[in-house]
């Protein structure tokens, strides 16, 4: 009986007292060729586009926060020896995302997770694990509404194509 209410008290801050979020975002996002595992050049035509972002957070202290989402990155197109590709980019993520608060409106925020990208071609699709990082700002309006703006990165993406944005955000807490 003791160890049951040992649990539940241990548990208690993390359920009772969470807030959850669900959030939108517009990204800009460049990709960037790393030249890491690849011998050719990649010599992008095309190397920005706007995409779309969804994300849920969960969080029970500013240290436990937890978000986990979806981002379309957009579409690229480059040149290697002469052949021309264009391709899509997305990914889902689960991230550690901390934030640290400035004052009562104002909060920085973190994120240091694991993604799965993918990357579309006409001919075949291929995935592949990144190490996702943003940093970014957020401001809470009220007490249901953030409006925020985060810098990130996915880096490991097949073909060491990797995806940089600059994103809008906008979150409802409930």
């Amino acid at each position: 009986m003791k160890l049951i209410l040992i649990v539940i008290l241990i548990a208690l801050p993390f359920t009772v007292m969470a807030q959850h979020s669900i959030g939108l975002q517009v990204n800009y996002t460049k990709f960037k060729d790393t030249d890491f595992f690849d011998v050719s050049t990649k010599n992008f035509v095309d190397d920005t586009d706007v995409g779309y972002g969804i994300y849920y957070i969960y969080q029970s202290t500013d240290l436990l926060r937890v978000k986990t989402g979806y981002i379309d990155h957009g579409e690229f197109a480059f040149n290697v020896d002469g052949n021309n590709f264009h391709g899509e980019s997305s990914s889902i993520y689960v991230a550690w995302a901390p934030n640290y608060e400035i004052n009562s409106n104002l909060d920085l925020t973190f994120g240091l997770g694991y993604s799965k990208n993918e990357l579309k071609f006409k001919s075949n699709k291929d995935d592949e694990s990144g190490l996702f990082t943003t940093i970014g700002f957020n401001y809470q309006y009220q007490d249901k509404y953030i409006f925020g703006m985060e810098a990130g990165s996915i880096s490991g993406v097949v073909g060491d194509i990797d995806p940089i944005w600059l994103a809008l955000n906008v979150e409802y807490m409930f």
